[in-house]
């Protein structure tokens, strides 16, 4: 059992995001979660982990979190020592590495999508405009148009199989095409929609 308890508030949306990534990582990896009342929305996730001395490690965020739920499955995080190829068999060790390298980059990518979507959505709602929210729009489509090009390329987002990459990244973007992306848009990442009904998450479309 596991157990997420709320921490300080950071905004309902970031928030919105980190328990997406948590309860996709849990319903793939079999991992029951109980959260205290409140913990969902308006607060950061935080997981008490137990140490072999007897302590605990507090994770906080969504992806701290999720990377953490995500070690226990080898297929959607493969173990870091595997990379040398343990059994001499050297090609898969260079394998292992590159899907390990691949899952962290977009895994770092994630982080960075769902900050900026926040800010985005954030300083639209505020009804703030001018160079700062065309930036952040910039830097959103140019992060979008990297998925599409990958996912036009393959199935997944790393390897050719379901990792941790596709979990971690699934709430941002879902987040974003329902909130910023118009129906043009979505017609030019038809592969990104794919994607998103493929991991269970379709886009609900809107004008």
């Amino acid at each position: 059992m596991r157990v997420l308890t709320p921490k300080a508030t950071e905004g309902s949306l970031a928030a919105a995001c980190e328990l997406v990534q948590v309860q996709a990582v849990a319903a793939a990896t079999g991992t029951t979660l109980y959260a205290f009342a409140g913990g969902a929305l308006g607060t950061r996730l935080c997981l008490h982990v137990p140490l072999f001395d007897g302590t605990r490690l507090q994770l906080e965020g969504g992806g701290a979190i999720a990377r953490h739920l995500g070690a226990a499955s080898p297929r959607l995080y493969p173990d870091p020592h595997a990379r040398v190829g343990g059994g001499g068999d050297c090609r898969a060790g260079a394998t292992t590495a590159r899907l390990l390298g691949a899952i962290d980059q977009w895994a770092e990518a994630a982080t960075s999508l769902q900050s900026l979507s926040v800010r985005y959505l954030e300083s639209k709602g505020d009804g703030k405009s001018g160079e700062d929210v065309r930036s952040l729009r910039t830097q959103l489509e140019h992060m979008l148009t990297a998925v599409e090009a990958r996912l036009q390329s393959g199935t997944y987002l790393a390897g050719d199989f379901l990792t941790l990459a596709d979990l971690l990244m699934v709430a941002p973007v879902r987040l974003l095409m329902r909130e910023a992306v118009g129906p043009a848009e979505r017609a030019a990442l038809a592969q990104t929609m794919r994607w998103l009904n493929m991991l269970g998450t379709p886009v609900t479309l809107v004008a």
